[in-house]
């Protein structure tokens, strides 16, 4: 009688390739989750410029930066503030909310006088 060879994986190899599947998502999601939050902080930051933007527009106009509205000013996973606001000077907020809220940066703030703050050292690079 003819054997009939058998094709096929052994178990052994369907096991080695999991555990590389395995080692392979252990590094790769960490990093893929700290290029997501680097994205969302640089959309954070856009918006925050845009709206110090803004805050400039009503002073070349008014000659104050007091009746700033920045509320035009959309993004996502960031509440936007103008904590400090008075006819010579603001102070633009950006709070990370939601899944954000992990980031190492924290708030970040940008000032009348171009001055750029945040939780971190290397936030703004």
């Amino acid at each position: 009688m003819c054997r009939a060879t058998q094709s096929g994986f052994s178990l052994i190899e369907l096991l080695i390739a999991v555990a590389i599947v395995g080692i392979l998502a252990a590094v790769a999601i960490p990093s893929y989750r700290a290029q997501i939050q680097e994205s969302r902080r640089s959309a954070g930051q856009t918006a925050l410029l845009e709206a110090a933007q803004l805050a400039e527009r009503q002073f070349t106009t008014t000659n104050a930066y007091t009746g700033t509205d920045i509320s035009g000013v959309d993004v996502e996973f960031y509440t936007l503030t103008l904590p400090t606001l008075t006819a010579t000077t603001y102070t633009v907020s950006a709070a990370p909310t939601g899944p954000q809220a992990t980031d190492p940066c924290g708030t970040m703030t940008v000032t009348h006088t171009g001055a750029r703050t945040a939780g971190a050292t290397d936030c703004w690079d």
